[in-house]
């Protein structure tokens, strides 16, 4: 079974943000967004070698910066 992709980078310029992911990847983030609305708190998504297995280790765009921790608050309404 494939392992879900899910990468957040930099640009090369670092002006930007890409997010790449499979569907597997996409699901997943979908599934974790559905948990944070539940319980209302911050959700952390990490890299392997940062302690985590929610991200992707492996750098999608051939330039750009991996970022190792994706940490999403919920403020509320």
């Amino acid at each position: 079974m494939q392992k879900h992709l899910l990468s957040f980078e930099y640009d090369s310029d670092g002006e930007k943000l890409e997010i790449h992911a499979n569907e597997k990847g996409l699901r997943y983030l979908k599934e974790q967004i559905e948990i944070l609305l539940e319980h209302k708190q911050g959700l952390h998504l990490m890299t392997p070698s940062w302690g985590g297995e929610e991200l992707t280790e492996e750098q999608q765009g051939k330039d750009n910066i991996l970022i190792h921790h994706v940490k999403i608050f919920h403020w509320g309404d």
